[in-house]
């Protein structure tokens, strides 16, 4: 008896809106948010959300403050 299992992997690349480092993501449902970090530009007050069903990202109303390595939750 003889099995042979193939396995295939797909990946997909979804980039942010602009390159940072320093964030944090939290998910909510079946979605991503992606909030402050520190980029090209210093901190920043952005928050992005990655819909993880359509694979498309949106943005939400800025938060305010710029803030990087700070904390998140999500519930």
């Amino acid at each position: 008896l003889e099995s042979t299992t193939t396995t295939t992997t797909t990946t997909t690349t979804i980039r942010l809106g602009f390159p940072r480092h320093s964030l944090r993501a939290v998910t909510v449902g079946h979605k991503i948010f992606i909030i402050g970090g520190y980029g090209p530009s210093g901190a920043t007050d952005v928050v992005e959300i990655l819909d993880i069903d359509a694979l498309t990202w949106s943005r939400a109303p800025r938060i305010g403050n710029s803030r990087f390595c700070h904390s998140s939750i999500g519930f």
